[in-house]
């Protein structure tokens, strides 16, 4: 399947994924719609997962991993108006990142930051073993203050009552610094970068 192909159904699903989210929140939908989205709850939860969500962003970086000579020629204001569009919808539209918007902010700051690397530098490795580890382990931050931390009780995370501003700051810093550590110690401790896939 080309590369394209995949990008393009992965956004599919990814708008799938934002269509599942509404309707479990919509009370008055109607049954053609809440009962599939019913069935598919009870099974999985919810459509923040590897096909509806994940699958996209994983996507996405392949395609801009395969095209990285194109991608490092791409003009500077590209980037930038990729990143306000991106801050914009999820600030005024919303901040679901099965929506289009997270995505843009982030393939904006991409567009900006590959350009620091240059043709001749080598690829930066660490930079993505920290990647890797920190999508890896940022839920059990998450689960570790909502749950261990500050007490929370329901199933719901967001109805847990935690600060959304507290909780991003502490998954993203105890993850950037756990991707240090493993890094590190993965150098004398191989079996860490088979158990981290990185």
């Amino acid at each position: 399947m080309r590369s394209r192909c995949i990008l393009l159904l992965s956004f599919v699903l990814l708008l799938v994924g934002y269509g599942i989210t509404f309707v479990q929140g919509w009370e008055a939908a109607p049954a053609t719609l809440s009962l599939p989205v019913k069935v598919y709850g009870a099974a999985f939860g919810g459509a923040r997962n590897g096909v509806f969500e994940g699958f996209f962003y994983v996507a996405v970086g392949a395609v801009l991993g395969m095209r990285h000579h194109e991608v490092e020629e791409a003009p500077v204001l590209v980037g930038i108006a990729l990143v306000m569009l991106g801050l914009a919808g999820t600030v005024l539209v919303s901040n679901d990142a099965h929506l289009p918007f997270c995505a843009a902010a982030g393939i904006g700051l991409f567009l900006l930051s590959v350009r620091r690397c240059g043709s001749g530098l080598r690829p930066h490795a660490g930079a993505r073993n920290a990647s890797t580890i920190i999508y890896l382990v940022h839920m059990y931050f998450i689960v570790l203050l909502v749950y261990g931390i500050c007490g929370g009780t329901n199933v719901n995370l967001n109805a847990n009552g935690v600060n959304g501003a507290w909780l991003y700051l502490f998954a993203l810093g105890g993850s950037i610094l756990l991707s240090v550590l493993v890094i590190a110690a993965s150098r004398r401790l191989p079996l860490l970068k088979k158990v981290f896939g990185i």
